[in-house]
């Protein structure tokens, strides 16, 4: 509860109550220098999984509603998809340029949504907001607008612009794999939110990208995997074969 109190001083008290991306356990004091103005999709969305439980062994609902707060508000802009830009600004709008993308600045709030309706079991009815629908439908737009299948090679790409028109960059980042796994967990831990035809897709590309990320590995000399990988007509290829691999 200590922890979690110093943790709370970071989300703003007024406004959609963004969080800063620093804050001092000690002194509470706060810092946004990071990037500024901007705030990333899987900063303000990954505390949701640690708030809920906080408040769930404290019978304290303060912690579960300051996580979930800014969510609601980007849900509330964003009423037309499930699948959200990566970067906003502190009063919930968009930053410019958007980009979707589940991986970097944006994969763990995918991942905390589908874990925080597990974790929640038979209290989903206490949570804030339904994170149970808003997987499942941000997964549909996924599969609709990123997942790109050519040439026999399943990738996930990532979206410049407007989700629906914009561009489709032809490039698959490393932590995007996690996304299979997140896949695979949700056809098995969620069978009562997913229709089993949904579950049999969902894990059909499952398996497809599982077996993109483990050539990530495979086909590299040293068996370690890039930090991407430009695709271009079926096949995929490290982009960056220069420098170290920052997020290994």
């Amino acid at each position: 509860r200590d922890l979690g109190d110093r943790l709370l001083s970071a989300y703003a008290k007024g406004g959609v109550g963004m969080p800063s991306n620093m804050v001092s356990l000690q002194s509470q004091d706060l810092n946004q220098e990071w990037e500024g103005v901007k705030h990333h999709l899987a900063e303000f969305g990954t505390t949701q999984l640690e708030f809920y439980a906080l408040s769930r062994e404290t019978g304290d609902m303060k912690y579960a509603e300051a996580s979930a707060k800014p969510l609601v508000a980007v849900h509330e802009r964003n009423k037309n998809h499930y699948l959200l830009p990566a970067h906003f600004f502190g009063n919930g709008n968009k930053a410019s340029p958007e980009a979707y993308t589940v991986a970097g600045y944006a994969d763990s709030y995918y991942e905390y949504l589908l874990k925080a309706w597990v974790q929640a079991g038979a209290h989903r009815g206490d949570m804030v907001h339904d994170t149970g629908k808003r997987w499942e439908g941000a997964m549909d737009e996924m599969i609709q607008y990123l997942v790109n299948r050519r040439g026999g090679v399943t990738t996930l790409l990532e979206v410049q612009g407007l989700l629906n028109g914009g561009f489709l960059h032809m490039q698959m980042d490393h932590l995007a794999c996690f996304a299979p796994g997140m896949l695979a967990l949700g056809t098995h831990k969620a069978k009562s939110l997913l229709s089993f035809e949904k579950r049999l897709k969902f894990m059909e590309i499952a398996e497809e990208l599982t077996e993109t990320c483990y050539k990530m590995y495979s086909t590299t000399e040293t068996g370690l995997a890039g930090e991407n990988y430009r695709v271009f007509f079926g096949e995929v290829s490290i982009q960056n074969s220069f420098g170290p691999s920052m997020r290994r």
